[in-house]
């Protein structure tokens, strides 16, 4: 602002008139009255003005990006962090595609156009008003007249703007989620893609839904160049009638210094209300950013996070007693589960079996601490495991039909999550072992160090599993949960990984969920499982005497497996 406010002083002198305080005051500091001088000595301290200004807003602007691009990390993982650890029940309800959409692009509208776009208005607004004040100090009535004209041209334009800008930026947000959702199908889904040969329709959505956001883009970007017109246009019209308006008021030395200042400001002005402008609808655009993160975390703050402490300590190698547990979702009034008691000795092999929705799952998920009843209790040495979840989860682990794998080593894999440092190679050749993956390991290039590729191309169904085992038994847990490893797997290997399952009976509880029987043969109690309810219970003998439901399963199965044979 100080080189807007030595305009007056410069353009006196530049018109021969020395008649001016600040010009008395450098004349006296620099101890000169030659107006060539003193032209020299003004035009020096204008520019060192800018060339200060200039520095001081570079420095300002690394700061502030800094700053910033560090809060959005944060941001980031911090909802990241909150999706983890929300529940598993709100978790099944999210969209993987708005996830990804509100992690990366959300956050990145909330704090890069938002956030930044608040502290450069505000900066951008007190240059605008310093300017002013210098103005109103040269000439008060003409700077009201400014202040009336530009003021007025800016609301109006911007009121006729603002809707359409929101609702740009919700279509982008919207576009965004909908190429994910053409990605992650095409991605994750690669082999049914290729053999279903519907490759080329996800990459059509996610053409379309690029091309629509790309669209967005441009009308916004029409949009926003509307106010740099428009003010152009205003300052053209407002520098000739300021002209008029000062010859006919003030004589012409006076007249012409004052206009000198009003266009020198304007030099500064104008980009600056441009840029203002251009944010102010930047803005409103990425809102709609603001508004998803805002709106994911209310929900997440209220559902609140699961909470994994260490404490209250439960003991090793206790019984697990499920007592009258009942569970219905939220959103419905069916009961899945309606009553189930059951007792699980410790170092017993326990399998669960029934048809499809007779609510096997949802009781092991319930077992697992991903799903509360309704109402009932699931007690581990008599201490309710849904009030000690992080002491439990020391003590389960379990194995599922799909293996998640990183695109990582082996070991890697068998200590999943945990840091390179961290991993104990002997436990892990010795898990290898126990889950017969030393052959596996043996052809691998780089044995434990072979990197398994994305989802583990490298291994067949029945190595995979075997990677599950192992990495469930890296964790040395004293209940084992296998919910349908083998359903997916031939005969052979299904007999292989059984064998494996024996061979651990006795050490640690094991707790099976399948539909196979011949996986579940060997076990000291099989639950058979109808409508909710526990409909029979004994061996496998035994219960297929007592129980129609379960001998008609056994004969089902039989007539199978004598197919596949």
């Amino acid at each position: 602002m100080l080189g807007v406010a030595a305009m007056l002083p410069l353009m006196l002198l530049v018109t021969g008139s020395t008649d001016n305080v600040a010009i008395s005051t450098i004349s006296e500091v620099f101890g000169t009255q030659d107006l060539q001088r003193l032209l020299l000595i003004i035009s020096g301290l204008v520019a060192l003005s800018f060339v200060t200004k200039a520095l001081v807003q570079l420095t300002f602007k690394w700061w502030l990006s800094g700053h910033t691009s560090r809060l959005e990390a944060e941001a980031s993982t911090e909802l990241f962090r909150r999706y983890v650890d929300s529940a598993y029940s709100d978790h099944r309800g999210r969209k993987m595609s708005e996830m990804h959409r509100n992690i990366g692009h959300a956050v990145s509208q909330a704090f890069g156009g938002v956030l930044l776009g608040l502290i450069s208005l505000l900066t951008d607004g007190l240059t605008i008003s310093l300017i002013l004040v210098v103005l109103f100090l040269v000439s008060p009535w003409t700077t009201l007249g400014v202040i009336v004209f530009f003021g007025t041209t800016m609301f109006v334009t911007q009121s006729l703007l603002r809707k359409r800008q929101q609702r740009i930026g919700e279509e982008i947000a919207e576009y965004e989620a909908g190429a994910w959702n053409a990605v992650l199908p095409g991605i994750n889904g690669f082999r049914e893609s290729r053999v279903t040969k519907t490759s080329t329709e996800f990459v059509s959505r996610f053409f379309a839904s690029r091309s629509e956001q790309a669209q967005a883009h441009r009308r916004m970007a029409l949009i926003s160049e509307i106010p740099r017109y428009v003010l152009e246009i205003v300052f053209v019209i407002g520098v000739g009638a300021m002209s008029v308006l000062l010859f006919s008021t003030q004589d012409q030395g006076q007249a012409l210094s004052v206009l000198g200042v009003f266009v020198a400001a304007a030099t500064r002005l104008l980009p600056t209300l441009n840029r203002f402008t251009g944010t102010l609808g930047s803005v409103r655009m990425s809102n709609a950013g603001l508004q998803i993160v805002v709106s994911e975390i209310n929900q997440l703050e209220a559902s609140g996070p699961v909470k994994l402490d260490d404490e209250p300590k439960l003991a090793e190698k206790q019984a697990i007693r499920i007592s009258d547990v009942r569970f219905k979702f939220d959103d419905s009034d069916e009961f899945v589960l309606k009553g189930v008691s059951v007792d699980i000795q410790a170092g017993s092999t326990v399998a669960f079996v029934g048809s499809s929705g007779a609510g096997k799952s949802t009781l092991l998920d319930i077992i697992l601490g991903l799903f509360t009843p309704t109402s009932g209790t699931v007690t581990y040495g008599g201490q309710s495991i849904h009030g000690a979840l992080g002491s439990w989860y020391e003590r389960v682990a379990v194995v599922s039909q799909d293996i998640f794998i990183l695109d990582d080593s082996l070991a890697a894999n068998v200590a999943y999550g945990l840091p390179d440092n961290e991993i104990d190679m002997q436990k892990v050749r010795d898990v290898v072992s126990l889950a017969q993956l030393d052959e596996a390991v043996a052809q691998l290039p780089d044995g434990l160090a072979t990197r398994l590729g994305e989802r583990g191309v490298r291994l067949s169904g029945g190595q995979r599993q075997r990677v599950g085992i192992a990495r469930a038994l890296y964790r040395d847990p004293d209940v084992l949960v296998l919910d349908e490893a083998t359903s997916a797997l031939d005969n052979i290997t299904e007999f292989e990984i059984s064998e494996t399952m024996k061979s651990l009976a006795g050490e640690r509880t094991i707790i099976i969920v399948a539909h196979r029987l011949s996986t579940v043969k060997n076990a000291d109690n099989i639950l058979f499982m109808k409508n909710g309810l526990i409909a029979g219970e004994g061996s496998f003998e035994s219960l297929q005497q007592s129980n129609m439901d379960f001998a008609e399963l056994v004969r089902i199965g039989s007539a199978s497996l004598a197919e596949e044979k």
